[in-house]
């Protein structure tokens, strides 16, 4: 069984992931979707949760040298990585899922809205998971994903709050 951890939108809050990441540990993967606010995001991750990194930039990453995408492969699925400013997500998916189609990824995670969303379209699951430090939801509460990938089943993907 395989977990990753998805994280975005700290805007340079590094204790919260930092404690998200001592709770949810041990993960084999750490993907931030962008506005870190942190040009060592990366290697701060790394450090702290001694798993492979996945970082892009954001609208706000503005001195980051972060990828604006990353896409890969995880056990069996193909995963696609941006933050979501240049895909218009704010009004909808319909720019990631026709991003989706053209790597062939069936698992997109982005960020920028500050808003938790999941939502699985024609064999595509889209994640956002929301901000660890400033939401925006009506509820307000900072927000984190893990995904939990099995072999056997399809990922299942849990919205967690951060209760820290």
């Amino acid at each position: 069984m395989g977990k990753v951890l998805i994280v975005s939108d700290n805007h340079g809050q590094i204790d919260t992931l930092k404690k998200i990441i001592a709770m949810e540990k041990p993960v084999d993967l750490v993907i931030h979707c962008g506005d870190s606010e942190m040009t060592d995001i990366i290697p701060t991750l790394t450090k702290h949760s001694d798993a492979r990194v996945y970082a892009v930039s954001g609208n706000c990453d503005i001195f980051s040298d972060l990828p604006s995408r990353a896409d890969f492969d995880y056990m069996g699925h193909h995963i696609l990585v941006v933050h979501g400013h240049y895909d218009n997500v704010s009004y909808g998916t319909h720019e990631l899922y026709r991003k989706a189609k053209m790597t062939g990824s069936d698992i997109v995670f982005f960020g920028h809205t500050h808003v938790p969303f999941l939502r699985k379209d024609d064999g595509v699951t889209f994640a956002n998971p929301g901000s660890t430090d400033k939401p925006r939801q009506t509820s307000r509460e900072s927000t984190y994903m893990i995904m939990s990938v099995d072999e056997t089943s399809g990922p299942d993907f849990e919205i967690k709050k951060c209760f820290i």
